[in-house]
């Protein structure tokens, strides 16, 4: 393996974790209907550079039309047993 000269031990372990708030918790549990909506409201193709680019815009306006502040609470919960614990299984595959 090249490793310009480091050892195993120099790499040292690296750790991935994300950091889970009310956005990114909605985001993960309505990921269908979140797509379902952008292509209903544009004429955005999934996967393309253009929806990747107006993503955070469009995931704005789905939470203002299709989310309450019950369910916002609710997430706030969700990502906080997700930072002390972990998400589910099917949710770290991704």
């Amino acid at each position: 393996m090249a490793n310009h000269g480091r050892s195993d031990a120099d790499l040292g372990s690296k750790r991935y974790t994300v950091t889970w708030n009310w956005r990114t918790t909605l985001n993960e549990v309505h990921r269908p209907q979140i797509r379902e909506f952008i292509t209903e409201h544009s004429d955005l193709v999934p996967g393309s550079e253009a929806y990747l680019a107006d993503y955070q815009r469009q995931f704005t306006r789905y939470l203002k039309a299709n989310v309450s502040k019950a369910e916002i609470e609710a997430a706030r919960v969700l990502a906080q047993k997700w930072n002390e614990e972990k998400p589910p299984p099917e949710v770290q595959a991704r």
